[in-house]
Parts: structure tokens; C-alpha cells; sequence
């Protein structure tokens, strides 16, 4: 294979710097890193082949150390100047993803830990998020989401921005899976890492911090009033500190945020059909105000509440769901939540014919609509007879 001149020049430069990965890079991470030193500390990088085996090999690697060089003398320099704007900031932020985005050291780094304790780094974060975003993570998300309708039924046409994290004891939920109720007798751990500020970091503020507010509504409660299912609400938490470093906070902890509405277990019924209970995470913005005082647990409106707490269709950045259905094995568990939180001695109360009903069993909208039209022709023919 034919080496030329500028190939060998390439070649010396990467002979002349054989640690250049390991040093430029990899302890830059183990050294800055303020999350989780430990977990972050870098693997030993070796070459795939030996030097010389293969000359384009040789030379990728000689490309992509002169390439980083460059990129790390226009990184300090940005460094050096005093009082950074945000949008220099934002330059070197973005100076720091291409220096290291393709070194051989920080992918390996990355495969083996996820970027966890990392996630301070720029480079760290736009891997995690190229993860997430094109190895099936928000995909998963978003098709759970629209086919269990919760778009449009709940939350308008509008993809989440980073991944909310459902876990119970047994292990991370599966985006939309039926779950047992009774393994939410207590609210699961969640958890949301976000792979952009909240707001424009500063040099004495870098990691800054957002507010956020969380809900968990059901909106497949049913409504004998209305022949028809509302939204109800299980879980409302406002003031929520979060930042690009609280990826394994758990949002749901007592000791963050501030509590409207307590966390009450699902308890679908029987008879009622599978229930979506389904996570929404809104960021606060300097509008939003969730305010002080629980709403209505019946009846909810998402809509409307966005709405008149100054909440944009923007807002909503992290999106989960589980589904649930009454069972046999899960009836005692279903009443017995209806008794505690619910006040009704009787426990759950039972929908459809085929149970013994205590209610008509709830109808859809189209349901509703055929039966308007099935009655209103009925009456016409009954006039009709009538007029005979």
C-alpha cells in the first residue's frame, strides 16, 4: 500500500505522540469529573492493531490526533478569555464535543460506563443523548406513547427531550408494560437525566439548576355520571431541583420538590378495561407558577391545567407510562386502596353486566354518539307508528 508524503508526515506526528488519547483525554476525566470519581476513572486504551500492520489504521489514528490538537489550542483559547459570554460558553461546550467525540478512549470510556459520573462533560452528555435517541430508548418511549393513545388522548403531538426512568424493585419498567397494582402500593423510583442546562450556565454558575413539576394522572377513570372515563390524579410535585448532574435523584423522594397532591396507589376496576398511569416531568419556566394548593383528584383536567399555571406545550420534557387491570389475585389489594385513600368502605366498585354491575359499564365517545343516533331514530319511528 502506497503511503504518500503528507500520510507520512501524519504517521511521525502520531509515532511522536503514541499516549496521546490516554493524556489529552482520558485523565482530563478522571481528574475533573465531579460526580462519581471512582466510577469514572478511564480504562486502559490500547491499540486494535500494532503499529505498522496496517497503514490506514496507522493513519486514522495520526488524522485524528492532529484534529483533536487543533481543536484543544482553540479551546484554550476560549478558556483564557475573561468573563466568557453565554454564547462563548456554549462554543467551548461545543469546542469540547468535537476535540474528543472520536477518540478511540473516550468511546471506550463511554461503552463501559454509560458516561455514569461523567455526565459534567460535554462530550459525555452528547453520547449519552446519541444513545438514548438512536439506539431505541426514545423510540420505545414515543411508541408506547402513541400506541397506548396517550397522544392525543392526554398530551399533544410533542416528543420528550431526555429519557424519565420508572424503576421498582425488580428492576427498570419497561415503557407501557402491564404491571401488578400492588407493586405500587409505594411510588416507584423515578428518575430523569437531562442532557441540556436548564438555563444558560455562567463561569460562576456551570451546572445551573431548573425547577420542575410532576404529575401522574390515570386517564381511564371511570365516570358513571358521564357514562364515560375522566382523568384522575395519583401524583403532583412542583419545584423540583434538577440539573444535567441529578440523573440518579429520585424525583419522587420526599426530600426534594414540594408535594401538592400524595402519591395514591393505582386501583383499577373491574370491569373498567386497562388503565394507562402515565409520567409527565414540565419544566418550569419564569411563568409557570403550579401554585400552592392540591387540585381535585376527580376530574382532572392536564389541559387545562398546563394552561392556568402558564405551562407551554415546550414545557413537557420527559414523558413514562405503566398499564394496570383489575384481577382476581389483585382485588384485595384494589379494595383495600379504595378503603384507605379512596374513603369508600365498600372498596372498588364493579363495572359491566357480566360482574353483576353496580354501573352501566362506561361508554366511549363514539359509543355515546351511536347510541344518541340509535335512540333518536327510534323515536322518529315511534312517532311515526304513532301518527299511523
Amino acid at each position: 500500500m502506497k503511503v504518500n508524503a503528507t500520510h507520512r508526515a501524519l504517521l511521525r506526528a502520531q509515532s511522536a505522540r503514541p499516549n496521546c488519547f490516554r493524556s489529552a483525554t482520558l485523565d482530563r476525566y478522571q481528574s475533573t469529573s465531579s460526580s462519581s470519581p471512582q466510577s469514572s476513572a478511564p480504562p486502559s486504551w490500547t491499540r486494535a492493531l500494532p503499529e505498522g500492520v496496517n497503514p490506514a489504521y496507522d493513519i486514522a489514528l495520526a488524522y485524528l490526533s492532529e484534529q483533536q490538537s487543533l481543536t484543544l489550542s482553540s479551546l484554550a483559547r476560549l478558556r483564557a478569555l475573561p468573563n466568557p459570554t453565554p454564547a462563548i460558553m456554549r462554543r467551548i461546550d461545543q469546542l469540547e464535543i468535537e476535540a474528543h467525540v472520536n477518540d478511540p478512549a473516550v468511546r471506550q470510556t463511554f461503552r463501559e460506563s454509560k458516561g455514569r459520573g461523567m455526565l459534567d462533560q460535554p462530550v459525555m452528555r452528547h453520547l449519552a443523548e446519541r444513545r438514548w435517541r438512536k439506539e431505541g430508548g426514545l423510540d420505545l418511549v414515543m411508541g408506547r406513547v402513541y400506541q397506548n393513545k396517550v397522544v392525543p388522548d392526554l398530551v399533544p403531538d410533542l416528543g420528550p427531550t431526555s429519557p424519565l426512568n420508572l424503576t421498582l424493585a425488580t428492576g427498570l419498567v419497561e415503557p407501557g408494560a402491564i404491571i401488578d397494582p400492588s407493586d405500587f402500593l409505594s411510588p416507584p423510583k423515578v428518575t430523569f437525566q437531562t442532557f441540556s442546562h436548564p438555563s444558560e450556565p455562567t463561569a460562576s454558575d456551570p451546572t445551573p439548576t431548573g425547577l420542575y413539576t410532576i404529575l401522574v394522572i390515570d386517564p381511564d377513570s371511570p365516570s358513571p355520571q358521564t357514562q364515560s372515563f375522566t382523568q384522575r390524579l395519583h401524583f403532583l410535585k412542583t419545584d423540583i431541583p434538577l440539573s444535567i448532574l441529578t440523573g440518579e435523584t429520585d424525583v419522587m423522594s420526599d426530600d426534594i420538590g414540594r408535594i401538592l397532591t400524595p402519591w395514591e396507589p393505582p386501583a383499577p376496576e373491574c370491569g373498567s378495561g386497562r388503565h394507562r398511569y402515565v409520567f409527565i416531568l414540565l419544566h418550569q419556566n419564569s411563568s409557570s407558577s403550579p401554585g400552592q394548593t392540591s387540585p381535585r383528584r376527580e376530574d382532572f383536567d392536564y389541559r387545562a391545567f398546563v394552561t392556568e399555571h402558564g405551562f407551554t406545550n415546550n414545557s413537557l420534557i420527559g414523558i413514562n407510562l405503566f398499564r394496570a387491570i383489575w384481577s382476581e389475585e389483585q382485588a384485595d389489594v384494589i379494595n383495600s386502596v379504595y378503603r384507605i385513600h379512596r374513603r369508600m368502605a365498600d372498596g372498588a366498585p364493579v363495572y359491566g353486566s357480566e360482574q353483576g354491575e353496580r354501573y352501566e359499564y362506561p361508554l366511549s365517545a363514539r359509543e355515546k354518539r351511536n347510541a344518541g343516533i340509535r335512540q333518536q331514530a327510534l323515536e322518529e319511528y315511534n312517532a311515526r307508528k304513532m301518527e299511523v
